[in-house]
């Protein structure tokens, strides 16, 4: 049922977004910011310095707040009718797709700071490709599920080629970071389906 899916997807969405509501709001602070210290004597210093603060308190509010509404998931959508419980694993999907993005905040402004548009135009055309294609594939089987997840291995490739293009202008602690809770993120959602599954087969 397509409008069901579409229903389901919407509502996950709504908890994306409202998780990746302050992150949003930082990478609009960090881009003057950053574009200041890389025109002073500070430099490349500074604009580590934001890169750093503006990622550290991104992952302070989108990690903790990942792992509660993964493990309340499917409470959280029978509040919306009983017909969306079973819908856990888009929502986990969803909620992977925020703390991805939120690990890739500082990201963006570090981009804009640097004047290097074309490659953020490569990196979207990237990830605009990646989504399209894994949903083309998809979709028919899985539905929402599609969606969620298609968004969330686009965010990961978007990622790690992002955080590879600006190697030389971070320091390599960030890029470390990054890696480490790219993978907790990704294992943290694999236990929870895991979990969740076989508690159904119990």
């Amino acid at each position: 049922n397509g409008y069901a899916e579409m229903s389901l997807y919407s509502i996950t969405s709504s908890w994306k977004n409202a998780l990746l509501f302050i992150p949003k709001k930082l990478t609009i602070v960090a881009l003057p910011v950053m574009s200041n210290y890389i025109n002073s004597d500070k430099g490349n210093i500074g604009y580590d310095k934001m890169f750093d603060f503006t990622q550290m308190i991104a992952i302070a509010i989108t990690l903790p707040a990942t792992f509660i509404l993964m493990f309340f998931g499917e409470y959280i959508l029978s509040l919306y009718g009983d017909e969306y419980r079973d819908g856990y694993i888009v929502f986990s999907g969803m909620i992977l797709v925020a703390g991805i993005s939120g690990l890739g905040s500082g990201y963006g402004p570090a981009i804009q700071a640097k004047g290097k548009m074309w490659f953020g135009l490569a990196a979207n055309v990237i990830w605009s490709i990646t989504f399209i294609s894994f949903v083309y594939t998809t979709i028919e089987s899985y539905g929402a599920i599609s969606l969620a997840y298609s968004l969330a291995l686009a965010g990961v490739i978007n990622l790690l080629i992002t955080a590879y293009y600006l190697r030389g202008d971070l320091t390599i602690n960030s890029n470390i970071r990054t890696t480490k809770y790219l993978i907790v993120l990704v294992s943290m959602t694999g236990a929870f389906l895991f979990l969740n599954t076989w508690n159904a087969f119990i």
